[in-house]
């Protein structure tokens, strides 16, 4: 008799195969005997090693085994037989005796089923005639369940805590691991590295190609080692009650690892969209992983409130359970909207699925018509196929958000500040605008550049009246509120000269050099670049050091190098050639991190007349140096 809530079926065929690797002894005063012959089929047909002895000594054998080590008499010998044929009598008579191992369970009932499997083969006269010996054991339910028991019964089979753990981990985790993930993105775009990158000949797809590519790789290998630690677990599993123990099957843990590869697939677009806000790389952490946290505990909260809400009956007499649809469509919307959840659910319903008596519960309890006959990517659950749908759509979306802040949030900021500006009444237009108070000399360069149309082919640098302004937030006044860093800015530069912005502190120097390179775009005025309005072909050494933290002196400039296009069997040339200019030789192996202020000037400095550029931009490239 076994009492086990969730076992449904116990049976054992009692196969001598049950105890394999062991060795079978065998005795026989007739060798040519039928009887024999066929025991020795039979036990060769099951795999079973034999040990044929010569005298009648069986149970002297096994003891002088036992005598040598403990080990071999415990595991190696669980059964034995000897037949004795009586040749002399008239009537012809056999023997057959049967030796057992008492250490594991069945041995005596295995090996009468080989006795008497080899006498029937023997009369029959058949070697495919065969006796199968099963053990079934009684199941029982014992004493009458307490409530208690009943209640953590049936919420076993729902997505609740605390017999959901497992999926709940598995989810966190996953969000632990993205969020690490995150940390890149947000770092280049806060040090500004991902910026002096794309100044090069880098694009954008490019760019979100490359680390996508990267991060997916690693991603790829940590869900390879979860998928085999779990298979450990479920083949090797203590408790047999764990829930790790429906990924035993082949198909199971296959799912499992597909629905965690699509988890990254659709999380990773998801995190560079997140990567546009945080201010510091911990915070941006901390809270990715306090809101995956939260949704993950109020799906559970939802599905606990479902479970356990009461149905209303209609004027037809039929129950329904406006609540628990209230509950399940919240947790619909939890799943579209956040990768972490929907990878819960896509676990929660490969536990569903291998579990008829939970599907029944399920059934019950919520008034649905799930089926484990479900084909593994149906629309319908405990099938995959929504979750599926759910991750490619969210694959689609978030790439989508992420071209849309790279590319079109320019143009909707522009359209944005423009009717702003119209309706606030704050922009002075370049005819509006009134020169007579600037100097003479400044106020000639400026309708220089406004009347003579010649200097767009001549000069390398164009700007007319570029105007920056930023708004103060602690100002109530609308006039007030608004500050002017840049104010209808006037110059050229001619090839092969040098060009000098000269200013106190805050006077828009490092502002203006920003809207030159495309950086922020100006309220209002032109900047045109070698006789176009982009910033191509051009090297820039920022105010502030704008490089990738984690790589050395060489590998940067190797990186720059590749990024600006000159071919393997130049740029180890030019690396030492800029490392020699810029005395950074003694520092070349050293990470950039490590480095102090005045040689990462060097290093960004190095960075700007990489490729020789048409066009450099220094911004303060001697400070800390001197």
């Amino acid at each position: 008799m076994l009492q086990n809530e969730r076992v449904v079926d116990a049976q054992v065929q009692l196969y001598p195969s049950i105890y394999n690797p062991h060795t079978v002894i065998t005795y026989a005063n007739n060798n040519d005997s039928n009887v024999h012959s066929r025991l020795i089929t039979y036990l060769t047909n099951t795999n079973a090693t034999i040990k044929q002895i010569s005298t009648n000594t069986i149970v002297n054998e096994v003891v002088s085994q036992w005598n040598k080590s403990e080990d071999i008499f415990v595991n190696k010998y669980q059964m034995g037989f000897d037949l004795f044929n009586n040749l002399t009598s008239i009537n012809l008579s056999l023997i057959f005796n049967v030796y057992f191992s008492t250490v594991n369970y069945h041995t005596m009932a295995t090996s009468l089923g080989v006795a008497m499997t080899s006498l029937f083969q023997f009369y029959a006269n058949s070697s495919s005639k065969m006796i199968t010996t099963t053990n079934q054991p009684i199941l029982t339910h014992g004493e009458p369940l307490s409530e208690e028991d009943r209640f953590f019964q049936m919420i076993y089979c729902f997505d609740t805590l605390p017999l959901s753990l497992f999926n709940f981990i598995n989810s966190i985790l996953a969000a632990v691991f993205i969020g690490i993930l995150s940390s890149n993105s947000i770092r280049e775009r806060l040090t500004h590295s991902k910026d002096l990158q794309l100044l090069t000949r880098l694009s954008k797809f490019t760019y979100w190609f490359s680390m996508s590519l990267y991060d997916f790789s690693i991603c790829l290998i940590v869900c390879t080692i979860l998928t085999i630690i779990v298979k450990i677990g479920a083949v090797y599993r203590v408790n047999s009650g764990a829930e790790v123990q429906i990924y035993v099957p082949d198909q199971h843990i296959g799912y499992f690892f597909l629905m965690f590869v699509l988890y990254s697939l659709a999380s990773l677009p998801f995190i560079y969209v997140y990567s546009f806000i945080p201010g510091t790389e911990l915070i941006g952490f901390i809270i990715f992983f306090i809101v995956n946290v939260l949704v993950c505990f109020l799906d559970v909260v939802l599905g606990f409130i479902g479970v356990f809400s009461g149905s209303q009956a209609l004027p037809d007499g039929t129950l329904v359970n406006r609540t628990g649809t209230l509950m399940t469509n919240i947790r619909w919307v939890l799943s579209v909207l956040f990768p972490t959840v929907n990878l819960k659910h896509a676990l929660f319903n490969i536990r569903l699925r291998s579990s008829d008596s939970c599907i029944a519960a399920v059934n019950s309890v919520m008034g649905t018509n799930y089926s484990s006959s479900e084909p593994w990517m149906s629309l319908n659950e405990p099938g995959l196929g929504i979750q599926f749908l759910i991750f490619i759509g969210q694959i689609i979306f978030w790439w989508f958000i992420v071209i849309l802040i790279e590319e079109l949030w320019k143009i909707c900021l522009k359209k944005m500040r423009y009717c702003s500006k119209r309706q606030k009444q704050t922009v002075t237009t370049t005819i509006e605008w009134n020169d007579t108070e600037l100097d003479e000399d400044v106020r000639n360069e400026r309708q220089l550049i406004l009347n003579r149309s010649q200097l767009t082919k001549s000069a390398v640098v164009i700007v007319r009246d570029l105007v920056q302004e930023f708004k103060k937030r602690k100002e109530k006044s609308v006039v007030k509120r608004i500050h002017r860093a840049v104010d209808h800015l006037n110059f050229f530069v001619s090839p092969s000269s040098c060009f000098g912005l000269l200013g106190v502190n805050g006077a828009g120097k490092t502002t203006t050099f920003r809207m030159l390179i495309n950086d922020i775009q100006p309220t209002s005025g032109e900047v045109i670049i070698n006789q176009t309005r982009n910033n191509s072909d051009i090297g820039y050494c920022p105010q502030f050091d704008w490089l990738v933290e984690h790589l050395t002196v060489r590998e940067t400039l190797t990186l720059f190098a590749r990024l600006k296009g000159l071919t393997s069997t130049d740029i180890d040339n030019i690396c030492i050639g800029m490392i020699q200019c810029f005395g950074l030789d003694t520092h070349e192996k050293q990470e950039v991190q490590k480095l102090s202020g005045g040689n990462k000037r060097k290093l960004s400095a190095a960075l700007a007349f990489m490729a020789n550029p048409t066009l450099v931009f220094l911004d303060e490239p001697t400070t800390v140096i001197l």
